[in-house]
């Protein structure tokens, strides 16, 4: 599987990217919201996810192909 590791950077405010692979597209998307951050993330494929404010520094899981919107 693919592995995300998104880094929030404060100075930054927001971003949002995109990557075509061959079994669609990925999309990844974050902003703050004061101290919180509300995060997009759309899986064409199985992969290992690791959120700052969801889980721990080297601790991530597998998660399945969708569309997942949280705030952190």
């Amino acid at each position: 599987p693919i592995s995300i590791r998104p880094y929030f950077e404060k100075g930054l405010g927001f971003v949002n990217c995109t990557q075509q692979l061959p079994e669609g597209e990925l999309l990844m998307a974050w902003k703050y919201e004061g101290e919180k951050v509300s995060v997009k993330l759309t899986l064409p494929v199985e992969a290992y996810v690791e959120l700052p404010g969801i889980h721990e520094k080297g601790c991530g899981e597998i998660w399945k192909t969708g569309t997942y919107e949280m705030t952190v």
